[in-house]
């Protein structure tokens, strides 16, 4: 029989979220008025002096670790916010005028416009460009080469965060098994000095992975809202580079959470397809409002003709080398990341390794432990799921999206060693602990109740 009071609460916590994330837009979209507001002279001059140094572009550079650099959009990034000085800071943060890339006129428009002349460009709405709310600052006060530190710095600053995060509550070796497979399978650690843009964005989900960790030990309400800013955050910043990847991640780290707080599998497994389904959905929120957003500025015909074709385009569209064969995302992603990457197969074998020691070790505090680590390793499922159904691009930018294979590996390697941390549970279940009897989350009073051996018999308040 269905618990209407539950269906009411939840609808309740629903609508409140909702009301928060829509909030969260109008944040958003105050910061781009604000980085707008930021001259672009000095970041012109920067640029230009970027392009005398051949530090900016050309585009498709080597990234030295086998791999290409996304070096394209560095341009596109530096060059977004840029012209049309006629513009108020909210005019300019609707439209979001933004430069070619290095290859496509940018250093052109970049010596035009250090020079006095007006230039024509176009509006770059499809993003938020948060990123603008970085780069811009930064950009007035330094180079290229000041922003690339700034970025490098944020990223170690988030898989530090991550580490401690995690490792906090699954463990240390649980947590270094999530992360070594992208650092030492992709060529993450060139990000800040190839592709900065790139480096940002796995900055923003692996520190909103930490985020959801430290929220996730509160309790699973927390942990949904922590998701839920993640993947603001992230589309935020983002120009459509890993988001499964971001996905996927924040999936596992809250499962892994919620089973190592409660030792449930009924809660483990609702966390688990709450946050699976929370992280889309706010994610798909955030980018929908940044259309509507831009409707004022740019139009409504404008928007909806432009978002639909590259949806069309992204999905479905045609393109050289593109192939409709089922599968052959996952496949071309693949093929390239061993093709290219020198340490893929050791990092793969390394993570199945890791992996079966893992379910061992699981299996020995019980068989719930066990299919509980299956719980989290299924949060891997999600890159071969968004390759398919992001056809075309999976495919086009193989050269980056592939980085999500080392994301899931780093999940699957994870999973069965958070899992395995602790009390043998099924001894406890036998014995008829009342800690595992109770259930993990009330949810007539909010009052999370512990349940492993290490928790004290009161009821901690979250």
């Amino acid at each position: 029989m269905v618990d209407r009071s539950a269906l009411v609460r939840g609808a309740r916590i629903g609508g409140v979220g909702l009301l928060g994330l829509l909030a969260l837009q109008l944040v958003f979209f105050g910061l781009l008025v604000a980085a707008a507001a930021v001259p672009d002279a000095p970041i012109v001059r920067h640029l230009v002096t970027d392009i005398r140094h051949k530090d900016y572009g050309p585009a498709s550079l080597p990234d030295r670790m086998g791999t290409q650099s996304d070096s394209y959009t560095e341009c596109v990034v530096v060059g977004t916010g840029l012209g049309r000085p006629g513009l108020s800071p909210l005019e300019r943060a609707g439209i979001m005028p933004r430069l070619a890339s290095c290859n496509n006129g940018g250093p052109t428009q970049l010596l035009e416009l250090d020079g006095g002349q007006k230039i024509s460009t176009g509006p770059y709405f499809r993003y938020w460009a948060g990123y603008t709310v970085l780069t811009r600052p930064v950009l007035a006060l330094t180079t290229m080469a000041g922003l690339r530190i700034v970025v490098g710095g944020l990223l170690l600053s988030a898989f530090a965060a991550l580490f401690v995060a995690v490792g906090t509550t699954s463990g240390r070796l649980a947590a270094a098994a999530l992360v070594a497979p992208v650092v030492l399978g992709s060529n993450l650690m060139s990000t800040p000095v190839s592709s900065f843009s790139q480096a940002l964005s796995i900055a923003a989900y692996v520190g909103g992975a930490a985020g959801i960790a430290v929220a996730a030990r509160r309790s699973l309400r927390w942990g949904l809202a922590a998701t839920a800013v993640a993947a603001a955050v992230f589309c935020y910043v983002d120009l459509l580079t890993t988001p499964p990847a971001a996905w996927a991640l924040s999936v596992a780290v809250l499962t892994a959470v919620v089973w190592g707080r409660t030792r449930d599998l009924r809660s483990t497994l609702r966390g688990f397809l709450l946050s699976g389904l929370v992280w889309p959905v706010s994610f798909t929120i955030t980018w929908v409002s940044r259309w509507v957003i831009a409707v004022p500025f740019v139009g409504a015909h404008e928007v909806v003709t432009g978002v639909a074709n590259q949806v069309l385009f992204r999905t479905e569209g045609q393109y050289a080398g593109v192939s409709d064969a089922l599968w052959a995302p996952v496949a071309k992603n693949w093929d390239y990341w061993m093709g290219n990457v020198p340490t893929a197969r050791a990092v793969l074998i390394g993570v199945l390794i890791v992996a079966v020691v893992g379910a061992l070790a699981s299996l020995r505090r019980g068989w719930r432990a066990l299919v509980a680590g299956g719980i989290v390793a299924a949060a891997a499922l999600v890159v071969p799921f968004w390759y398919e159904t992001l056809r075309n691009h999976s495919q086009i930018h193989a050269f980056f999206t592939y980085r999500s294979i080392t994301i899931a590996l780093g999940v699957i390697g994870f999973a069965w060693l958070a899992t395995a941390r602790g009390p043998r549970h099924d001894t406890m279940v036998a014995a008829g602990s009342p800690t595992l009897a109770t259930p993990a989350e009330s949810p007539s009073s909010g009052v999370d109740v512990a349940t492993d051996a290490r928790a004290t018999s009161a009821p901690h308040v979250g």
